[in-house]
């Protein structure tokens, strides 16, 4: 399963391919730091290509994020749900500190100041997305309060999260580790994925369900422990959204 998230220092979970505006054949950030190290000279000039074209990364995610949740990205979107949703606060602040963490060291007198303000965000509204789990664009969190990702966690694009959702890790026996969640999954209020398991693309998980096995691509599972009860997929229940990448 493999999730491509770009500010994520280029680690990937489910579903590759070029992002949208974004130029895929870029040096990676070795390749960056060795040019960097080359003629003084033009040192400036290589970490403004390397921070600007970072920042591209940056700013797409973050875009993908405010498309899910509005249905736009312009700024004047952007500026009014930082201002009064407290959700894509806590997202933006996420992709903030994983984007500083993992891309440019350059840039790391920024990160005591971010850290800082993802720290309070997630204390003040309930909710723990640690930086280092992987997260795929479009991540929709509808509401706060009760959220936990476990750090070793991988999340696809399109995801949908609802309130009291804890995606946590397992540290011994058969499902040791931390889950994978594919693509366009949406997972309901009070839900729990537990260990090491797989949840496909397009799955519905149903409101407090348990889920402690692999759930297979389209479906629909509810119950505890939780098990299929159709495979109509998670279409149409993210009533907010309004697009995806």
């Amino acid at each position: 399963m493999q999730v491509e998230v770009p500010g994520a220092g280029g680690s990937s979970a489910r579903g590759g391919g070029a992002q949208p505006g974004v130029d895929n054949g870029l040096s990676s950030a070795s390749e960056n730091d060795s040019r960097l190290r080359g003629d003084p000279a033009s040192g400036l000039q290589s970490l403004r290509k390397v921070v600007a074209t970072d920042l591209r990364d940056f700013v797409w995610i973050v875009q993908s994020d405010l498309e899910r949740h509005a249905g736009s990205c312009d700024l004047p979107t952007f500026v009014a749900r930082m201002w009064k949703e407290p959700a894509f606060v806590c997202t933006f602040w996420l992709r903030t500190v994983a984007w500083l963490r993992s891309e440019r060291p350059a840039l790391g007198l920024l990160m005591p100041l971010a850290g800082l303000a993802k720290r309070h965000v997630e204390r003040k509204y309930g909710v723990s997305t640690p930086a280092s789990a992987q997260i795929g664009p479009g991540l929709f969190v509808v509401h706060v309060g009760g959220i936990a990702v476990s750090p070793g966690c991988t999340i696809g694009r399109n995801c949908t999260i609802l309130p009291g959702v804890i995606l946590g890790e397992v540290n011994r026996g058969a499902r040791a580790g931390s889950p994978a969640i594919g693509d366009d999954v949406y997972i309901g209020a009070g839900a729990k994925v537990i260990g090491g398991l797989e949840v496909g693309s397009n799955v519905a998980i149903g409101a407090n369900a348990v889920v402690t096995k692999d759930v297979p691509d389209n479906a629909v599972v509810a119950g505890v422990p939780a098990t299929i009860i159709s495979f109509d997929g998670s279409a149409g229940l993210a009533k907010a959204q309004q697009g995806g990448v």
